[in-house]
């Protein structure tokens, strides 16, 4: 229980700090339009608030980066009491600019690790959330997935992928399964 109890306060103090760079993200985007709006297509003119935005972006996503980035190496280095940030970062709701490539650095050290039964479940739970939003990082969490693979976690896939109506996330739950269950075979 201690694993999943530090999860979650790890949870706390990455969310708002992931929230900001997210935010900021979208900020940066919208100036970006903004300035490429006004000369027209293929053409971008650099405006104030572009400057501004892609500041306040850099200084947000560069805060919670080198948090998980110093949690990622120090795991690699065998310190197993960062692997609740590491998770916490996985299980974040939303994206920033690269932040898919951060998640799959992390996806695929977590593959390689020797997880503990409560740390099995919520990596089953955070693939499940994850399953809609994943970008880059999805092929690595299916390979991660199939280290956590259990019946009642395909089970699980099989349930969501009943209530899927969109067709993309149909095809990617049908990938999972796929995955999940050739590795049980």
């Amino acid at each position: 229980m201690q694993f999943a109890k530090q999860f979650h306060v790890e949870v706390g103090h990455l969310t708002p700090l992931f929230t900001a760079a997210a935010n900021a993200d979208k900020e940066f985007h919208a100036a970006w339009a903004e300035g490429t709006g006004e000369v027209g297509i293929g053409r971008y003119k650099q405006t104030d608030r572009y400057e501004q935005t892609l500041g306040r972006f850099h200084a947000a996503r560069r805060v919670i980066d080198e948090i998980v980035s110093t949690a990622l190496m120090q795991a690699k280095l065998g310190d197993q009491t960062q692997l609740p940030t590491l998770f916490a970062y996985l299980a974040l709701p939303g994206r920033y600019f690269r932040s898919g490539y951060q998640r799959a650095a992390i996806w695929h050290f977590v593959k390689r690790l020797p997880l503990d039964g409560e740390q099995s479940r919520m990596l089953r739970e955070i693939v499940l959330c994850q399953a809609e939003t994943a970008g880059p990082e999805f092929a690595e969490m299916i390979r991660t997935a199939r280290i956590v693979n259990s019946p009642a976690f395909q089970e699980s896939v099989r349930s969501l992928l009943l209530r899927a109506e969109k067709d993309y996330l149909v095809a990617r739950l049908k990938r999972l399964l796929g995955a999940l269950e050739s590795s049980s075979a």
